[in-house]
């Protein structure tokens, strides 16, 4: 169990926070994306959910809760705005119906928070049934910062100041490398508006971006999940469905120039998507996904390079 006493103070990344991936140029704005990520309405085409999703849509779609889903949030500030003493300002990740009933489903770690005054001010607890210390517990503890500051925002007629954060875990461990909290850069940009056509379009014809920062784009793009010397605790970040995305991009792109330009890097795109494929259906046997992933570092190590010569030579051919 870890506590900090001023919620507020949970927004800034820790000075020591270990391993921010590679190409970042300002940790805190990082952060707080990252924070803003998992906390988003709804879930990217690249993740099977995030906490977002749960907490301000839960049920979506469905028959139970609508196009729109249940706002948990709003109705725990609502509890709370009831009676001040209420243990019913709760909110859960986790749905039976979907997330139970088959062994091989993911769902969120973060399993319940649960809001509470006291005096002048909203307590937060949050309940994880596992937690990866050193990277992942400082983003669970800003969201729930920022869970707390919206609860706070919905309650009407007082003042509360944002009080203490509590987490609660049931398993936790750590672990070296940047791990899966950190969601790829080029994960990111499927859901940004012409986020694979700004890394795209400028190998075929002078756009606003400049050479310069056409590569910087690509650099991060491949550089924030790196693999590193030590496999992260739950698992490497990979962004499979971005480098997918960004394949179809360069295929449509070319075909609409008629143009074979890029033929090689399709090529290269084409292998370490497949290589980063072949290590997330590795066996879930610790030997053998160790021997996968010591394969998965030289090869998606090597093509990276490969890739970086191969813009920068398009970029000075154009």
């Amino acid at each position: 169990m870890c506590r900090i006493d001023d919620g507020a103070s949970a927004s800034l990344i820790p000075t020591e926070y270990p391993d921010v991936p590679d190409g970042v140029p300002e940790p805190q704005l990082w952060f707080a994306q990252t924070v803003a990520w998992w906390q988003n309405q709804r879930a990217s085409r690249a993740a099977d959910f995030n906490h977002g999703e749960r907490l301000l849509a839960f049920g979506a779609g469905t028959t139970s809760y609508g196009k729109d889903g249940f706002n948990q949030i709003s109705r725990a500030a609502h509890a709370l705005e009831r009676k001040q003493s209420s243990s019913r300002a709760i909110a859960v990740l986790v749905d039976p119906d979907t997330d139970l009933a088959n062994d091989e489903s993911e769902f969120p770690a973060f399993v319940l928070v649960q809001f509470a005054i006291e005096t002048d001010r909203l307590n937060v607890t949050g309940y994880f049934r596992k937690q990866e210390m050193p990277h992942w517990w400082p983003i669970n503890v800003a969201e729930l910062g920022h869970l707390q500051s919206e609860v706070i925002a919905r309650i009407s007629g007082r003042t509360l100041k944002p009080g203490s954060v509590t987490t609660i875990t049931n398993q936790p461990v750590s672990g070296g490398g940047v791990p899966r909290v950190a969601i790829p850069a080029l994960d990111s940009r499927i859901d940004a508006a012409n986020g694979m056509l700004d890394l795209v379009l400028p190998l075929f014809h002078p756009t606003a971006a400049t050479k310069t920062q056409t590569l910087a784009a690509w650099r991060l793009a491949f550089d924030d999940w790196a693999p590193s010397a030590t496999a992260a605790a739950d698992g490497d970040p990979m962004p499979i469905v971005g480098l997918r995305e960004l394949t179809t991009t360069l295929n449509q792109t070319a075909a609409l120039y008629d143009s074979n330009v890029v033929g090689d890097l399709i090529d290269q795109m084409k292998l370490i998507t497949a290589t980063c494929d072949t290590y997330a259906s590795a066996s879930a046997n610790d030997i053998s996904r160790t021997g996968a992933r010591a394969i998965w570092v030289t090869e998606v190590t090597q093509l990276r390079i490969r890739i970086f010569e191969l813009v920068q030579r398009r970029l000075d051919e154009r």
